[in-house]
């Protein structure tokens, strides 16, 4: 069983993550994350082994019975980080490295002596952080630029055109370079323009009914905890999400993002790595983010799992490090799972579901790590459980 820690960022909500555990609540703590991994930066620990080492250091001692076919792949490393996200404000727009520019801006920032918990410090590890959220609730995103048209049509609708010189490029070409100079000008975009950027914009949304409602909503979302911020004018140019329990997005690296609201599950590869570029009091770098991003319309549909016999309900993402799939444990049925060994994790969402073999019982909230040498395990009980793996 793990013990997995907390995170307490300010955008984070006080309510969803300690109820999910059965914690007290204090209104005036965020719990914006739980983390559930072996990340360097903070790793779950295995409650239940003498000593309570910490998961990474068990897999750094016991790679091949942790991590089986895993540790050769993955150099010794759990490939993978699970998470419970709970925003109660939006989170920064950013994006996340492709595998190339992770291990660039890594070791670029080790050779300047940038410590890695510097606030500065852009790249925490060399790895790309490619990501997949599942919602538990309601939950409001921004993800991937707009088609060119689409852009342009908001941008018209609020009255912002003439601010912008890049939109005429970007009517005239509709190519990736005139995408980068669009956003390269937005996202710079600062002093008295962006002060009657905002004014316009908040006149278009509350008084002229010029804007699609998703727009609109997205911006008062932003513009409860944010007056002064580039970020208020990125529902114009990015994609707006509302997902349902049970939905997902796939986010892969170079596509910039902000989720809004709302909280989810979240696995992604083994990474801290987030530039960013508004709607944070952390540190921004926008020349990086600039050098990161993909000039592309990012065409994303919500992701909606696989089901097989009501029971499997399975997250299909073209990426190496992880699956994920949500398992739907029925009264009176017990479920045997296939593991392939390989390593994996376990976590309970809703009810009570008991792992036979090892008479553990997961409830709201817990989680184990399931090790590379056991290749089958029995589920029993009520409830939903997330299965986090390696593809085999």
């Amino acid at each position: 069983m793990l013990s997995n820690p907390l995170k307490h960022y300010e955008w984070g909500s006080p309510f969803f993550i300690p109820q999910l555990l059965h914690r007290e609540v204090d209104p005036k703590i965020p719990v914006a994350e739980m983390w559930i991994g072996a990340h360097p930066a903070d790793s779950s620990i295995l409650s239940e082994v003498e000593g309570q080492p910490s998961l990474r250091e068990y897999i750094l001692n016991h790679p091949l019975e942790a991590l089986g076919k895993a540790s050769d792949l993955y150099k010794g490393e759990l490939p993978f980080l699970l998470k419970v996200l709970a925003a109660e404000k939006p989170l920064s727009i950013q994006v996340h490295p492709s595998e190339e520019k992770a291990k660039k801006g890594f070791f670029r920032e080790n050779k300047l002596g940038i410590p890695l918990d510097s606030p500065s410090r852009n790249y925490r590890d060399p790895h790309p952080k490619p990501e997949l959220l599942c919602a538990l609730t309601e939950f409001n995103a921004l993800c991937g630029f707009r088609e060119p048209d689409q852009i342009l049509a908001n941008f018209s609708s609020a009255n912002l055109t003439e601010l912008f010189p890049s939109l005429s490029n970007l009517a005239q070409n509709q190519d990736e370079s005139a995408l980068k100079n669009f956003t390269q000008e937005v996202l710079n975009l600062s002093g008295k323009k962006l002060d009657q950027a905002i004014r316009i914009l908040e006149h278009s949304c509350y008084l002229n009914n010029n804007l699609p409602e998703e727009i609109v909503s997205a911006y008062q979302l932003i513009r409860k905890h944010f007056n002064k911020d580039a970020g208020l004018l990125s529902p114009l140019y990015l994609n707006v999400f509302t997902l349902q329990p049970g939905e997902a997005l796939f986010l892969k690296p170079g596509v910039l993002h902000s989720y809004l609201y709302g909280a989810g599950i979240e696995i992604m590869a083994n990474s801290d790595n987030v530039l960013r570029a508004g709607l944070t009091t952390k540190h921004i770098d926008i020349a990086e983010v600039l050098n990161t991003l993909e000039y592309k319309p990012y065409i994303q549909k919500i992701i909606l799992p696989k089901n097989r016999d009501d029971i499997y309900f399975i997250y299909s993402v073209p990426v190496k490090e992880f699956e994920l799939q949500s398992l739907h444990i029925k009264p009176g049925k017990k479920l045997t799972l296939q593991l392939h060994n390989m390593p994996g994790i376990l976590l309970c969402s809703q009810g009570e579901v008991i792992i036979s073999e090892h008479k553990k019982v997961l409830s709201p909230g817990k989680a184990a790590f399931i090790t590379s040498d056991i290749s089958d395990l029995t589920l029993s009980g009520q409830g939903i459980i997330w299965l986090a793996t390696v593809p085999a």
